[in-house]
Order: structure tokens, then sequence, then C-alpha cells
């Protein structure tokens, strides 16, 4: 971004009031507990026909332009029901959320087709319970991804090597750092884990959680990540992670 444009950005960003607040992962024990998560949106796409970009929040004040549906644009901020944007020609405007969506570049999804195959009977079992649950509900089902399911085999490891049972974890932080630090973008991220003797056992006490069932029937979320092991003490250890893009 030019320094004019920095300059511009900040002082609009000072009239405008935006305020920004970050929440720290509690770091004691806890067991059979769920974790959410909203990133901060870099991008939008236009959903709408068109979408008008404002000199301000609200649609009554001049219009500085014009997108087309589809268009991808940079977002600087966020105020309420507004995004507040960089266009290409540099303007710093304001577009109402209800005309996009945030926007995440697809990877190429084939490696994840490829790794159903590779899912162990119990992880496979999981992914069917938590699709099965959501279809229930009227929601698309998850799409496994290749790299979800190896942190999520990473932290149920963990947890059993290191016998603790917590979504912070000594050796990979926050399920989010964990995320982060493998490159994984997302704009929602959740985390859900469980010890149960049985896969269907373990989705059972999972859905009659309130927190954890908001993770497997949130509608933000398209991509899971399973991890299943057993240990010494022949109950299963689950680690679901769940993105949004």
């Amino acid at each position: 971004m030019k320094i004019k444009n920095m300059v511009a950005l900040i002082i609009f960003l000072m009239c405008m009031t935006l305020v920004s607040c970050t929440g720290k992962i509690n770091k004691s024990e806890i067991k059979n507990s769920s974790i959410f998560l909203e990133a901060e949106v870099k991008n939008i796409l236009v959903k709408s026909t068109e979408a008008n970009v404002y000199s301000g929040i609200k649609s009554s004040l001049p219009i500085l332009m014009t997108y087309p549906q589809n268009s991808i644009i940079e977002v600087v901020g966020s105020i309420d029901a507004w995004y507040v944007v960089l266009t290409e020609e540099g303007y710093l405007g304001c577009i109402n959320k209800k005309d996009v969506i945030p926007y995440i570049e697809a990877k190429d999804s084939e490696i994840n087709y490829r790794l159903e195959a590779s899912l162990t009977k119990l992880e496979q079992r999981m992914l069917d319970y938590t699709n099965k649950e959501r279809e229930r509900h009227k929601l698309k089902p998850l799409t496994l991804d290749i790299t979800l399911t190896k942190l999520a085999r990473l932290k149920t490891k963990d947890l059993i090597d290191n016998k603790h049972f917590n979504h912070y974890s000594p050796n990979y932080g926050s399920p989010f750092e964990m995320m982060n630090d493998y490159n994984i973008s997302f704009i929602y991220a959740g985390e859900n884990l469980a010890a149960n003797p049985t896969v269907n056992g373990g989705h059972k006490a999972l859905m009659e959680s309130a927190t954890h069932r908001h993770n497997i029937l949130n509608p933000n979320f398209t991509h899971i990540g399973i991890g299943i092991q057993r240990a010494s003490t022949n109950r299963l250890v689950i680690t679901q992670l769940f993105i949004g893009k």
C-alpha cells in the first residue's frame, strides 16, 4: 500500500472509530470442551448482481464506485454491517456486508478426495456421523481437508503422549496457532475434543453438549479434519478441527 493510502487509511479509521478486540486462550485444564474463533476478513467476493462502495457507512452517501458480481475486493477493516475496503484505484470506502461474502482462494481439492481413502475406519465413521447430523439439519456436508486431518492426528497423539486434555497444547499452542503455523487460511475455526470407548458414544456426547454441537452444526464451517487414536486406557481420543473458508 502506498504511503498516501496508509495515511488516508489511518485518518479514515480514526473518523469511523473502528474498534478491534482479541481473546486470550484459557490454558487451564478443560475436559470435553470446544472453542471457536472468527478470523479477520482480508478479502470479500461480491455475491449480489453488483455492490456499491460508499463514502461512509450510509447508503445515502455518495457512491465512489460499483463492483460487478464475483469481483474480489481487499478489506482493511469493518464496522457494524459494513466492510471498509481499498479499491484498485486507491479509494477507501464502505461496502454493505449483505452484498458480499468473505473470500479465500480455494486450493486444489483433488488431494483431499484422495485422502478419504486413507482415513481409518474410526475416522471415516466419525466423518459420516458428523455429515449425517448436518444433513439432518439441512446443512451442507463438511469437506475433508488433508492438512486439517494431519493436524487433528498430531493433536490427538499429543493429548495421549503428554497425558493432558486441553485445547491449549504445550507443543502446538492453541488450535488456531497450530493452523497458522501450517499455513491454513480460514475465516472461522473451531475444535472439538472427546474421549469415549466408541466413536458412536463420542459423537453422541458431543451432540449432547451445546458448545460441541454448535461447532458440528455451524453453517459457517466448510471443512473438517479428524484424528482418532486409542489410548492405553482403551478410550478413543478424538480431535475434530473445523474451518470455514
